[in-house]
């Protein structure tokens, strides 16, 4: 276009331009009206009216009724902790430095579990704001496990409904940048069956496809995933345990201490276990320094265990008296302080050997709360215990204090 074709438009209401000239060809502009009504049109097709309509609702609106308690509360620390690892965990795949555009890029997920009440909906929503703000397609706000799996059921059938049915299930879950599946249901029946849902295969091809283009995503579900486990097809299950799909786990105060009880009880048995464990030391030769320690260690895995459960369950319940008693014993005697010390050079000569030994540890005190334990995968279980010694944790208070910041700078970023 010659330049002196050219006709400038603004925008009458904000009066920025709605297009310039490169290089001789007229560019076509968006103001900030324009930005904005399309942000407001992604959030009416993409978030449920509950979130937006009277006030939007942020994530630093994130304060469940059923986490609310006093920090006199035997479980504060637990749901305090699992709420920090659920927001550093959002605040990863979504919020830090455009990482929500860096996990559709490389096919990262998140798995969201909790009790009613716990705010998965506002947390699957805050993610959503983000991507409106972003221009980035994300899956309608139907995305429901009712809706989805009736349409699942309807695109297995024959004629015009299946049809129909797979142009959605493409348009609303293949096609967007960002998938969302919320209130997803187990279906005990069928576990206990061993059985699959009707539909079960296209939710595999579904997320077969997904897996195989750039894309992102989301999933909610008040049951675990070890009661989901591969009744809705082996894709599911696989997704959700692969090392790309992070877990927010969020338990309920009352699964929290049905958790807190099962460490009380192990504490309790290692407690009346302690003065057999001493007396194998008492009645031993005294040893020469020169004594092969290695070789007693070898002879005493057991004991072994022992102690890391001691340490591990003396801080898991904020009680040090099992550990003192054994520390202040070890003065006296040379074995169970080479064992100590043995507990001591692997922490240093090898901390990622050693995590790993006490996490197998923390996994076993864990898997005796049958209640729970019964329904969750061996991942959810590793979670629990990044609760715990989150809960336990010396910077407690310095990580809740983060978390806080983190969670007033996602709500600054939603709006893109």
């Amino acid at each position: 276009m010659p330049a002196n074709e050219f006709v400038e438009r603004r925008c009458p209401t904000c009066g920025e331009a709605l297009n310039v000239m490169k290089n001789d060809i007229e560019v076509v502009l968006r103001c900030t009206c324009e930005w904005k009504k399309g942000v407001q049109d992604r959030i009416k097709r993409t978030i449920h009216p509950t979130f937006y309509q009277n006030g939007v609702k942020r994530i630093c609106h994130w304060r469940p009724p059923c986490f609310d308690m006093k920090e006199s509360a035997p479980c504060y620390r637990f749901v305090k902790g699992q709420k920090i690892l659920a927001i550093k965990k959002i605040y990863d795949f979504c919020f830090n430095n455009f990482s929500l555009e860096k996990s559709i890029t490389t096919g990262r997920n998140i798995f969201i579990r909790g009790p009613k009440g716990s705010g998965r909906g506002l947390l699957i929503a805050s993610m959503k704001f983000l991507a409106a703000g972003r221009d980035i397609s994300v899956t309608p706000y139907s995305g429901e496990w009712a809706i989805f799996k009736a349409q699942v059921i309807d695109a297995e059938s024959m004629g015009k409904p299946s049809e129909t049915a797979k142009a959605i299930l493409s348009r609303e879950y293949l096609d967007p940048e960002f998938m969302t599946l919320e209130n997803i249901k187990a279906e005990p029946f069928l576990l206990s069956q061993q059985r699959k849902i009707r539909g079960s295969s296209i939710f595999d091809l579904i997320l077969a496809k997904r897996q195989a283009v750039r894309g992102a995503m989301a999933f909610s579900s008040s049951n675990f995933v070890g009661e989901i486990a591969d009744t809705f097809g082996d894709k599911f299950y696989e997704v959700v345990m692969d090392d790309k799909t992070d877990m927010v786990l969020l338990l309920s105060p009352e699964e929290v201490l049905s958790i807190i009880k099962t460490v009380k009880s192990k504490l309790d048995k290692l407690d009346n276990s302690l003065p057999d464990f001493m007396e194998k030391f008492k009645n031993q030769k005294k040893h020469k320094a020169e004594t092969n320690y290695a070789e007693i260690l070898d002879e005493s895995n057991l004991d072994y265990s022992f102690l890391l459960e001691c340490m591990v369950c003396s801080k898991f319940s904020n009680n040090s008296s099992l550990t003192t008693t054994i520390e202040g014993f070890s003065l006296h005697n040379k074995t169970l302080k080479a064992m100590l010390d043995e507990i001591e050079k692997s922490k240093q000569d090898d901390p990622n050997s050693y995590e790993r030994m006490v996490d197998r540890v923390s996994i076993g005190i864990i898997k005796q709360c049958k209640v729970l334990a019964e329904k969750m995968t061996d991942k959810e279980i590793k979670e629990v215990v990044k609760i715990l010694w989150m809960a336990a944790s010396s910077q407690f208070e310095e990580e809740r204090k983060m978390a806080i910041s983190m969670m007033n700078m996602m709500s600054g970023l939603e709006n893109g």
